[in-house]
């Protein structure tokens, strides 16, 4: 057999049943709607079976970007060079190269990444916190002192002057009373003179002239006591 009947053979050995071809379509298919919604890892696994179940190009190039949005750049590199050598004249070329060139990016800021010291955390010093400020107690206020009226002795003075007055007209109204009592008695004139005994006659004159003594220092004590309160 010749080199190129084995290969033929080859070819014809390797291709895959149509249900393998059915298989790997429905694969696919659910792969791009997995992928859609945002699950990458289920989409990654459909993608990668139903290139197992029938190995065409376009299929690398899925795979490719399921390994892309899980941040896995080197192996989305791979792939994405897998699918041009598979398929040199693919209408998206310079799309795939454009992708290759942005994982190999990725790659290096990765690398610089690990490689950088991590960040060191300022150190924050606080300044000294001042103690806080005491004021003094405010003084109490002085007790006020209480008014005290001073003591009025002229009260007193005036109550005594004033019994002193009254005692002192009393008397003189009981000496008017004895004066007019004699003269009633005894009539006036010289039968008066006649009458009266040396005694009586000095009793009278007594009360008489004690009424106007009694009666001025009477009035004079009631007035002053007016006066002094």
């Amino acid at each position: 057999m010749t080199i190129a009947a084995a290969l033929a053979a080859t070819l014809v050995l390797s291709a895959p049943s149509a249900s393998q071809v059915k298989q790997a379509e429905q694969l696919a298919r659910r792969a791009i709607t997995e992928y859609n919604a945002g699950e990458f890892d289920v989409a990654l696994a459909d993608a990668t079976a139903a290139y197992l179940a029938d190995p065409k190009p376009g299929l690398l190039f899925n795979i490719g970007q399921c390994q892309r949005a899980l941040h896995a750049w080197e192996r989305a590199e791979f792939f994405f060079r897998r699918y041009l050598a598979e398929k040199p004249d693919a209408p998206n070329r310079a799309t795939v190269e454009g992708l290759i060139a942005e994982m190999q990016a990725k790659q290096k800021e990765e690398a610089a990444a690990k490689a950088a010291p991590p960040p060191v955390a300022p150190v924050i010093v606080e300044a000294p916190t001042a103690p806080p400020v005491v004021a003094p107690p405010a003084p109490k206020p002085a007790p006020t002192a209480a008014h005290v009226e001073p003591p009025k002795h002229g009260h007193g003075l005036a109550i005594g002057l004033g019994t002193t007055g009254a005692v002192l007209l009393g008397f003189m109204a009981v000496s008017i009373g004895i004066v007019v009592s004699y003269n009633n008695q005894y009539g006036g004139g010289a039968q008066t003179g006649a009458a009266f005994s040396q005694s009586r006659y000095r009793t009278a004159g007594f009360f008489n002239d004690a009424e106007w003594v009694a009666g001025a220092l009477g009035v004079a004590g009631v007035t002053a006591a007016v006066f002094t309160w």
